[in-house]
């Protein structure tokens, strides 16, 4: 089985890694739109231009289930063109329900334009106890220096120090990810919430309802292919996804 992944760069990642354990024999195609990035400060009509035509696009490679790891590709896409593909369409969503299971203040970090959606809002319900955050500066330099993420070290402590009046973070963009470790570092006891366990659950559940079989002729596991828009930086996308499995495995993060 054939599966997409895209996202503006490497926020989708940390995404894919969890999808690469949850359906091991899978091929994964992961397509980062680095031209249209970041997504984030864009229109909303711009984003759903640029976000079907590449949905299409995987599509057309053979992808039989796309996930749009993008909390901002999935507020201005999702719902418009599910039934314009014959793809299976995943998204995601900020983690604020099982952020609420929590005590105390919770601040959602997000892109702009998740912030502001309709979609997060019904999420929150206004619950007074969350505060929402736009963050777009911190996902164009973690793009920027990735895999070399301690250089956003200092910009983290500088420019998300309002996250020490918080008990939890919800990361409303795939982005954020790969701030966790030094978001736990620098505001100790935090506690971090995502939403990517539970896009690669409901992808896997959606794959095993296919009539497709799963597992490769080789019944071992396949290098994800990477694709990027500009024909460039595919690279950088293989060695932000060797940095995150060492962050997660050996670190025990």
């Amino acid at each position: 089985m054939k599966i997409g992944v895209i996202d503006s760069g490497i926020g989708g990642i940390s995404v894919l890694y969890e999808l690469m354990k949850t359906i091991p024999y899978a091929q994964f195609v992961y397509f980062a739109d680095d031209v249209n990035a970041p997504f984030g400060d864009k229109p909303l009509d711009k984003i759903r231009s640029f976000g079907m035509r590449d949905i299409g696009y995987l599509e057309s490679l053979g992808c039989e289930i796309v996930v749009i790891a993008c909390n901002t590709l999935t507020a201005a896409v999702k719902g418009i063109c599910d039934n314009n593909i014959k793809a299976k369409l995943v998204g995601s969503e900020p983690a604020v329900k099982p952020a609420l299971l929590s005590d105390g203040k919770i601040a959602v970090i997000a892109t702009s334009v998740t912030a502001r959606s309709a979609r997060l809002k019904c999420l929150i319900n206004g619950n007074k106890r969350i505060d929402v955050f736009a963050e777009d500066e911190l996902v164009k330099i973690l793009e920027r220096v990735a895999p070399d993420f301690e250089k956003a070290e200092n910009y983290i402590k500088t420019h998300l120090s309002y996250l020490n009046g918080y008990d939890s973070v919800v990361f409303g963009c795939t982005h954020f990810l790969f701030a966790e470790y030094y978001i736990k570092l620098i505001f100790q006891n935090i506690k971090c919430f995502d939403g990517n366990i539970g896009i690669s659950r409901q992808t896997a559940n959606i794959s095993n309802e296919s009539t497709q079989i799963i597992t490769n002729e080789t019944g071992k596991t396949l290098n994800p292919l990477f694709i990027t828009a500009s024909g460039r930086n595919e690279n950088k996308l293989k060695d932000t996804l060797e940095y995150y499995k060492k962050v997660k495995e050996e670190l025990k993060f």
